[in-house]
C-alpha cells in the first residue's frame, strides 16, 4: 500500500514538472506575442518595409520578449502619469490597445514603435495591420521607446477634424 501511495504521489509530480515545462516553452515565443497586460490586448506586428516611414533611419525587424514589453508599460506608466499632470483630456492607458512594432537601428539600438487606440475589439485586423486613422483626438496617439536609453521619445496625439474646421472658421471670419 505504501509502495502504491508513493508511486501516485511521485507521478504527480512528474505531471506537474512536465506540464511547467510544457508551458514554458510555449511563453518563450517571439513570433506571435500576444498577451494581456491592465486587461487589454497587445499585438506585435513585425516590421517590413511598409513600416519604414515611422522610422527617421533604415532599421531592421527584429523580436521583442515578454520582459521588453513589460519593461515598455513601466516606461509608458511614468511617461503617461507625468503627461496627465497637465493635459486637458486625461489618458487611462487600461483603455487602449496597443500594436508593438519592434526595430533594431544600425548603431544596435531596439526601438519600439508603440500604436494605441480605443476600443480595440473593433479593429479585427489589428493583429496582422497598424490601426491608422485620420483625426480622432486622444482616442488614438503613437510614441516611440527606445529600450536602449529607457526613453520614450516623439509621443503624439492624433488631431480632432472639429477643432481644425473651427479654427480654419475662426482664421476666415478675421479675414
Amino acid at each position: 500500500m505504501k509502495s502504491i501511495i508513493t508511486f501516485v504521489i511521485l507521478f504527480t509530480l512528474l505531471q506537474c514538472a512536465g506540464n511547467s515545462s510544457q508551458e514554458n516553452r510555449n511563453s518563450g515565443s517571439h513570433s506571435a506575442i500576444k498577451t494581456t497586460l491592465d486587461s487589454v490586448d497587445f499585438e506585435v506586428i513585425r516590421f517590413d518595409a511598409k513600416y519604414s516611414y515611422l522610422f527617421s533611419e533604415t532599421v531592421q525587424a527584429t523580436e521583442v520578449s515578454r520582459e521588453e514589453i513589460v519593461g515598455c508599460e513601466d516606461l509608458l506608466k511614468s511617461y503617461i502619469a507625468d503627461y496627465n499632470e497637465e493635459a486637458y483630456y486625461k489618458i487611462d492607458l487600461k483603455k487602449y490597445g496597443r500594436q508593438y512594432i519592434p526595430v533594431l537601428t544600425g548603431k544596435g539600438e531596439k526601438i519600439i514603435y508603440v500604436n494605441f487606440f480605443c476600443d480595440p475589439e473593433s479593429f479585427d485586423y489589428r493583429s496582422s495591420e497598424l490601426v491608422q486613422v485620420d483625426d480622432g483626438g486622444n482616442c488614438y496617439f503613437q510614441c516611440w521607446i527606445d529600450l536602449t536609453s529607457k526613453k520614450v521619445f516623439q509621443f503624439a496625439e492624433n488631431g480632432i477634424a472639429n477643432a481644425s474646421i473651427q479654427n480654419n472658421r475662426l482664421m476666415a471670419s478675421k479675414l
